[in-house]
Parts: C-alpha cells; structure tokens; sequence
C-alpha cells in the first residue's frame, strides 16, 4: 500500500512496469501517474502497450516487474479492497450470450449490494435508465443477439452504472455511430465533472483534444511523455503557412533550411501564388524575422492540433 494521503493526489499509478509475453515485450519500464479529478487520454498506435497496461491496472495480466496502483491500493494484491470504487470497461466486451440486457444489469447491481443495501441498487437503476436513454439501449435482447456498437454500449453502462470513483475505459467508442460516440462522451464529462477520475485509451485524437486533460503517449511500450493538453499546445510547434510569388519558392525553401522548418505537405497554388506549409520549433520572433528577408505576400501562422503534436513527438524519437 501507498502512504497515507497519497490517494489525494495520484488515482492511478504505473510505476516501471514491465509485461513480456514469453519473449515478446507488451511494456518496458512504463510508468505514468493519474491524478485524482483528471481526465487523462491514454493514445499510441496499435501494439504499443495500452491495452497491456490497462489489463495489468485492473489484474487480468500480472506484470513481469513493477508495480500499479488504483487509489494508493496494490491492484495485483488489494484489488479486492477498491473493486466496487472502479469501473472498468475493455476493447472487447464478452458477457453472458444468452443473458438479456437487463439480466446482466440485475446481475451487476448485486455486486454491489452488500456494500450499498436498497439505497445504492436504487440509485443504480435510476443511473441505469439515464445511459438507457441516451445510449439508446434495447433492455430486453439476449446479448448474443447484440450487434459490436450494441455489446458496447451494454458494457459502458456496466462500468458506469455503480458511479466509480475511477473509470478506466480501452477504445470506448470504436465501432459506435458519430450520434452515440458523443452521446457517450457527455456522459464521461459529467461524471468527470462530478468528481471521477477518468482514463481514457482512445485511437481518436480529436476525442482526446476535446476531452481529456492531461494525454499520454505511448509506443512500442514506452512513454514518450506525459504533459497537460493546454500545456503541450503552448509549446513552440507551429504551423506556417506561406503564400509567395512562384519564382520566390527557392527562396522561401532556402528560408525553410536556415531556420529548421519542415514543409508539411506539397506546395499547391492559389490564384497567382504557391501556397506552402511548414512546421517549425522555432520561436516566432525568429520566424517572423527571417521571413522578413523573402518576398512574402501573406503568412498565417496558428497552433497544431494534438494530431500534430502527436506526429511530431514520434517522428522526434524515430530521428533519436
């Protein structure tokens, strides 16, 4: 167990954790930290190590070596402890096939009885209904008889249904319509807003940008970096945008070279000039004042999407 005081700080905590799959590597000395009221989008590409993390938090895969926290509590040894403070819903839900919907919610609302009495199973049926609705739910079919977005929205409801203190959710919304993916993510936001501490894995970026907090990113079972979103879209990455006079694009290229900015994409043409785009690090001082010794005839300049940060900070470590 954690000090005493520490679940005030950090809901979730990795801390150098290593999974091998007999010689294959799922993670490698991953550590990251969650903090109580945060809403942290977890991303990286498939393979990377997401869903290996996320197994080990919540005790479906025991970790090779390092240790993982939920609510200061050892999870490998204590999981018990905190089980009906978490909500957990993987990539993949498999539930009782031949169990309707509403079986499998009865079902679930009895975990939690002993710990609750009739106050909390009422308090979940009243729950229940409002993700009903929203998500637009059929209580009364088989699970078998459910589609992939259907099955789901089925186990989203069971991981929110008690309320948790921490919601731990693998690609909640793929395979759901663009209507129930923000239907789903207005719910987390509310949770979030009263007080639950969210982590996130998603392959949406936009979702992550509009959501989440605080971001990871992950690959090949490594953190790269763990930092605010506000914070990393402060950071000096921008995008140029350059419109010239055709027979000065050598000069502007020139002008790219000097200060270590990076064409995005090909030029292409608007009206009478080349359009080109850059990414650079550069400070925009600097960029502004080079710029001034090439002729110009307009120049945006505006902040990269988390996509963009996204690419950059894997692109950086591939360079290494």
């Amino acid at each position: 167990m954690c000090h005493k005081g520490l679940e005030a700080s950090w809901s979730i905590e990795i801390d150098q954790l290593t999974k091998y799959y007999g010689k294959h590597i799922g993670v490698k000395d991953l550590s990251m930290s969650v903090r109580t009221g945060d809403f942290y989008g977890f991303i990286g590409p498939n393979g990377a190590g997401k869903t290996t993390a996320i197994k080990t938090l919540v005790n479906l895969l025991i970790p090779t070596s390092g240790e993982v926290r939920i609510l200061g509590a050892n999870t490998a040894k204590h999981l018990d402890k905190i089980k009906d403070r978490i909500g957990f819903m993987p990539s993949e839900v498999n539930l009782y096939e031949d169990l309707t919907v509403e079986g499998l919610l009865q079902m679930n609302r009895s975990y939690y009885k002993k710990r609750g009495g009739q106050v909390k199973q009422d308090q979940m049926k009243a729950y229940e209904k409002k993700v009903i609705d929203c998500l637009e739910i059929d209580v009364t079919k088989r699970f078998k008889a459910l589609s992939l977005g259907n099955r789901k929205k089925v186990g989203f409801l069971m991981s929110i249904a008690h309320e948790p203190e921490v919601l731990i959710l693998d690609e909640p919304t793929s395979g759901l319509d663009p209507l129930i993916q923000d239907e789903l993510m207005k719910l987390l936001s509310e949770r979030h807003q009263a007080g639950t501490t969210i982590l996130l894995s998603s392959h949406t970026l936009s979702e992550v940008e509009n959501n989440c907090i605080t971001v990871g990113l992950i690959k090949e079972g490594r953190m790269i970096m763990q930092d605010d979103i506000s914070r990393l879209k402060r950071m000096n990455l921008k995008h140029v945008e350059v419109y010239i006079d055709p027979a000065e694009l050598q000069s502007l290229l020139n002008w790219a070279n000097r200060i270590g900015a990076v064409q995005s994409e090909p030029a292409r043409s608007s009206g009478a000039s080349k359009v080109v785009l850059f990414k650079t690090a550069a400070a925009i001082t600097d960029v502004m004042q080079t710029l001034s010794q090439v002729a110009t005839r307009d120049v945006n300049i505006f902040d990269p999407t988390l996509e963009d940060l996204f690419m950059h900070y894997y692109q950086q470590k591939e360079v290494k």
